[in-house]
């Protein structure tokens, strides 16, 4: 039966897990509007004077008779003067400084569901928004800084002004009634059909719909589910609405102009804002661009554009866009004698049908072509011929294992080069180290990761130090050591474990956290064992001590306790020695390794990859322990 030890923790992997564990570095989110992220919350009031206040948006988008927000370029803890002046074309008003603060909710926006989960993981947590005054208390929470001034109230539109200048900054004024095409709203977007995509599209919707700063896209959503758009934002306070209904408007009074110019650009462009890819078994999630939306909206409102100019815009903006992405989901692939392979997964982010093709670098790789139809996936085996020095030392072939092996993939005009480990890692005394596990993928880390020519390397290897996507704080790191056991006295750390094959897994977690003992006793591990979509067996270790094994079999699957798991734990962190059933290796002593761990806040990381929200099994890493030696002889 497991055991836990409620002991101080006793590392025996400590000198060959610490560099690692204590490598990850968290770095706080910043604003950047548009990856519709709030800032980060305000630490100390550090004023500003009117010659260092910028304004985010390349535009000023504004409509007579309605005061407008002028969105605020501010340091995190930078604190503007309530009264801000204004030059509008020569006359000098007076704006208003207000702190629109986004603290945490506990409640999940709408009623989405099961999907809910997933989509807020990806998109992001949901916020309660509130408004104060730049000499008000300023809430501890994350925000943005917006300019409230009121620049015409109406008239003949040539006598407004035309640009406004705040500090050392010039922006151009867009008069949306001006500019628009004579409609509030684009015409309707098509409907998706797929009954199950409309209700992750609305469910993405409820969620979007959270925030002043993407209900415009809240609302481009709701049309693309066959849902009645909102007739107002209903945020409840004066602040919080005016700015979700200008962005609104903004976004709307855009594309309606693209529209009545070339209806078939303004389709493709409502289609880029709202796309979601289908991800099989009912499962779908938002890929839309992040980045160069403010660019994008304010060409398609300057007043001084033409239409042609205005479709080339647009047209410029779709081209820069990448067709496809693709990233390594498993870096064991199909087990073969003349080729290492990974398993890749490819989207068609594109409206139109692509053909992925994919091979790997080595000479004599053979490419791989599957057709994909828009907004889906398709899984690829990348190849790659086994090199001349195959039959190296085994020292040697773990450090060209740990290097991986390269491929390429492309689709159109996108192509990129992708790397997985793809061979088999031998096993070398005193263990291999395993991790860190990684943070799951979140909307925009994927798309950075999946659309780049050049995806960062993941550090499979902890020698190598290449970017994570998704760092981990070093409070919440985790690692694994796969190694030959030596059996323990009675009545040690480790008992149980006998001789065999042991995995020695170490879990910290942030002893200062507040979240309760009962939050801290459900952290979990699982291991899973065995190729990848077909595995043998899962092991699930909690910090409690309780363990089950799940072995996988062609029509049952069967849960009992695990035996030969031992855990130990202190204020810091939390191990656990797990006996690897030779039943579950195999007699080739070749065994597929994955991990997941959900901490006590929730989190979810997982190796080799990082997981996508709706995905629950990690890829492999193929481990040969045939080459361990007993180094004592």
């Amino acid at each position: 039966m497991p055991k836990a030890r409620p002991t101080r923790l006793l590392c025996l992997a400590c000198p060959l897990l610490g560099f690692f564990l204590g490598a990850c570095a968290w770095v706080s989110p910043t604003l950047n509007r548009d990856q519709d992220q709030p800032a980060p919350p305000l630490s100390t009031a550090r004023p500003v004077g009117v010659e260092q206040i910028r304004g985010v948006d390349r535009l000023v988008a504004a409509r007579p008779g309605r005061p407008t927000l002028l969105l605020l370029d501010l340091p995190p803890d930078a604190r503007p003067p309530l009264r801000v002046p204004v030059d509008a074309d020569g006359t000098m008003l007076t704006g208003e400084a207000w702190y629109l603060g986004a603290a945490p909710r506990m409640t999940a926006p709408g009623d989405a569901g099961p999907r809910v989960g997933p989509l807020l993981r990806w998109l992001g947590e949901p916020r309660d928004w509130t408004a104060t005054p730049a000499d008000g208390l300023i809430p501890a929470a994350p925000g943005v800084w917006v300019l409230r001034v009121d620049l015409g109230v109406g008239g003949n539109a040539g006598e407004r002004p035309r640009r406004v200048r705040l500090g050392d900054q010039t922006l151009p004024i867009a008069w949306l009634d001006v500019v628009g095409s004579g409609s509030d709203v684009p015409p309707p977007a098509p409907v998706i059909q797929d009954d199950e995509a409309r209700r992750w599209v609305a469910a993405s919707a409820a969620i979007q719909g959270a925030s002043p700063l993407t209900w415009w896209r809240a609302q481009l959503l709701r049309r693309r589910a066959g849902i009645s758009i909102a007739p107002d934002p209903g945020f409840g306070d004066e602040m919080i609405d005016l700015l979700a209904a200008q962005e609104w408007d903004r976004w709307a009074t855009a594309l309606a102009r693209l529209a009545s110019t070339e209806p078939e650009l303004g389709v493709r462009t409502e289609h880029a804002l709202t796309v979601h890819i289908d991800l099989g078994n009912d499962a779908f999630l938002p890929a839309w661009p992040d980045r160069e939306l403010d660019r994008l909206s304010a060409s398609l409102l300057d007043p001084m554009v033409t239409d042609e100019r205005l479709a080339r815009s647009a047209s410029l903006w779709l081209a820069a866009l990448p067709e496809a992405g693709a990233w390594v989901r498993s870096d064991a692939g199909p087990l073969g004698a003349l080729a290492h392979t990974f398993w890749l997964d490819g989207v068609n982010l594109s409206p139109d049908e692509l053909v992925l093709a994919a091979r790997g670098v080595a000479p004599g790789a053979a490419p791989e072509l599957v057709a994909v139809e828009p907004g889906r996936i398709a899984s690829i085996a990348m190849s790659s011929p086994l090199g001349e020095d195959a039959g190296s030392s085994a020292l040697v072939g773990a450090r060209r294992a740990w290097e991986g092996v390269a491929g390429v993939v492309s689709a159109g005009d996108w192509r990129a080069t992708r790397r997985g480990v793809g061979e088999t890692v031998p096993v070398l005394p005193p263990g291999t180290t395993i991790g860190p596990l990684h943070r799951g993928f979140d909307l925009s880390t994927w798309r950075r990761h999946a659309t780049y020519a050049d995806a960062p390397a993941f550090p499979l290897d902890p020698g190598v130090r290449a970017p994570m996507p998704s760092p981990v704080a070093t409070e919440w790191a985790t690692g694994a050591l796969l190694m030959r056991g030596a059996p323990a006295a009675p009545g040690s750390v480790g008992e149980g474990v006998g001789g065999g094959w042991v995995l020695y897994l170490e879990c910290r977690h942030d002893a200062g956290a507040r979240l309760g003992a009962s939050a801290f006793d459900g952290e979990a591990c699982q291991v899973w064992l065995g190729p990848f979509g077909a595995p043998r067996a899962r092991i699930d270790v909690r910090r409690s001590g309780a363990a089950t094994l799940t072995r996988f079999g062609r029509s049952v699957d069967q849960t009992r306790p695990a035996r030969d798991v031992t855990v130990v734990r202190d204020d810091e962190r939390w191990a656990a020695w797990i006996a690897l059933d030779p039943a579950l290796i195999g007699d080739d002593l070749l065994v597929e390794l994955g991990l997941i761990r959900t901490d006590a806040r929730g989190v979810r990381t997982s190796w080799p990859r990082p997981l996508l929200p709706v995905r629950d099994e990690p890829g492999r890493v193929r481990f040969d322990l045939s080459s361990w030696t007993d180094p004592t002889n």
